[in-house]
């Protein structure tokens, strides 16, 4: 029996070194390859500044004062009290990774705003505010899109909504839109 142990322990390890030295090999080709077509296979250069295409930290350092500018409660409340302002903030809502960073920004910070429970004359802001998300939710016709409301849907909707969250993005067509709207659903029937 010991004998045996011993056979298949010497086998494992010879196929081990064998199948490692292999991967390895092939590891080694492959890096070379990736490295000439892929400026992220290397950490200096992935991590080098690029003009045309900002790191995140460059454009926040550079747009300071617009970041401040946009995501004042002067600004927020504007959004949520302004009348079709809400609505204008979130037709500037566009297809995948083309939206105005400050857009996002303003929009996130608008939803944390109305969730705030020392808001004054909060819960009316937050229905004006989880209106207008549904709105713009139902007549969007890009998935990326609705994902963004649905999204801020998650956090400040309301029960009273999930019916028509769930029909709007049932209508849609787009099963990714469906789960997340289903999983919106689930979330706001369980903070009831």
């Amino acid at each position: 029996m010991k004998n045996l142990f011993c056979i298949v322990a010497l086998a494992a390890l010879a196929g081990c070194s064998t199948v490692g030295s292999r991967v390895e090999l092939a590891d080694i080709d492959a890096g070379a390859n990736l490295a000439e077509t892929n400026a992220f296979a290397d950490y200096g250069r992935g991590m080098a500044s690029d003009a045309a295409h900002p790191m995140a930290v460059e454009w926040q350092n550079a747009n300071d004062a617009k970041i401040a500018e946009a995501t004042s409660a002067e600004a927020h409340l504007a959004i949520v009290d302004g009348e079709g302002a809400a609505e204008a903030l979130l037709a500037k809502v566009c297809d995948a990774y083309r939206t105005d960073p400050l857009v996002a920004i303003q929009m996130a910070a608008v939803t944390q705003l109305v969730m705030d429970p020392k808001l004054p004359n909060g819960p009316a802001r937050r229905w004006r505010w989880a209106s207008a998300l549904v709105a713009a939710l139902k007549s969007s016709v890009v998935p990326y899109r609705s994902m963004c409301f649905l999204d801020q849907l998650r956090w400040c909707g309301y029960l009273d909504q999930a019916n028509d969250i769930r029909l709007i993005c049932a209508q849609q067509g787009n099963a990714a839109v469906r789960d997340f709207g289903d999983m919106v659903v689930r979330e706001l029937k369980a903070s009831r």
